[in-house]
């Protein structure tokens, strides 16, 4: 979830930039310049890095063919990039949306650092995701994440912990029904541990 977050925040402060009311118009550039920040952001942050290549190779192609030329309303260059990432890969957690009210939640009272000590208590609070961790009939590890939260001091030891306690396991269940997704640098760290 918080991957999509981050894709989400970037991809709209690329919007941000053409309009902040409903009636905004793209041109040209603008329809560019969110093709080739999208196609950015996945190569750079998205955890499936062959798919990321792919999904960008297939947004080029789709812009310089003049695949968008005619879309100039926001939610429907929106709607359709979505469209073309999932064509490419069908993680439902991936999409593209306008919301240029975004940006008035983001620019209220509450400072920076104010915000970022919130985040952390409601990350502390959902234990960084690992919402489940035991040992069932037959040696068999059950880890149920929520979520994969941004890599810090806090949410590396949480998932060290659960980990560790199932280390000694014949095999490990990952339930991820209710995840949302994520950072994807904890993918990895879990992947690896």
């Amino acid at each position: 979830m918080k991957l999509v977050l981050y894709l989400f925040i970037l991809i709209i402060f690329s919007v941000r930039s053409f309009s902040q009311t409903s009636t905004a118009t793209l041109n040209t550039t603008a329809r560019a310049q969110v093709v080739n920040t999208v196609c950015e952001l996945l190569t750079a942050n998205y955890v499936f890095a062959d798919a990321a290549l792919k999904i960008s190779e297939n947004l080029k192609s789709n812009l310089k063919k003049g695949k968008y030329n005619k879309v100039t309303d926001p939610v429907q260059f929106a709607d359709h990039l979505t469209t073309d990432l999932l064509a490419i890969n069908k993680d439902g957690h991936l999409r593209l949306e306008y919301n240029p009210n975004f940006f008035a939640r983001q620019q209220d009272t509450v400072g920076e650092d104010q915000r970022e000590i919130q985040q952390q208590q409601r990350d502390l609070a959902r234990n960084y995701g690992f919402k489940k961790t035991e040992i069932l009939n037959g040696n068999i590890g059950y880890l149920e994440l929520s979520g994969f939260h941004a890599l810090s001091k806090r949410s590396k030891e949480a998932a060290l912990a659960s980990l560790k306690f199932l280390a000694n396991t014949k095999t490990i269940i990952i339930d991820l029904r209710i995840n949302g997704g994520g950072s994807p640098e904890m993918v990895i760290l879990i992947s690896v541990l």
